[in-house]
């Protein structure tokens, strides 16, 4: 056996150890020891989850398009609905009191 066939065994080998070393970690990531599966129960399709429809979307990216809406909506709330009213009342009084913002220096 030459030297250039000892390489190439010497590689096979190695690699063949690499490959089974993969699919061992590969297993291992889906199976504990136990033999049980593991996985998230969140990421599962059920009846109880079969029509959520979810969004890979920030929160940010989701508000934007009907951003502008969305403030006339809320201001228009603010100045016509008593509950709206009643809660920014509420804000004003109890968060941010009767001196309001003020800077304190320490």
């Amino acid at each position: 056996m030459g030297a250039r066939q000892a390489i190439f065994n010497a590689l096979g080998g190695l690699a063949r150890m690499v490959e089974a070393r993969g699919q061992r970690r590969a297993q291992s990531s889906t199976i504990n020891r136990r033999g049980f599966r593991r996985s998230y129960s969140a990421g599962s399709v059920s009846s109880l989850t079969s029509d959520w429809n979810v969004s890979d979307q920030t929160a940010d990216e989701t508000i934007y398009p009907a951003l502008a809406r969305m403030r006339a909506r809320s201001r228009d709330l603010a100045r016509n609905n008593d509950y709206a009213k009643r809660y920014f009342n509420l804000i004003k009084t109890n968060v941010v009191g009767h001196q309001g913002i003020r800077l304190q220096v320490r």
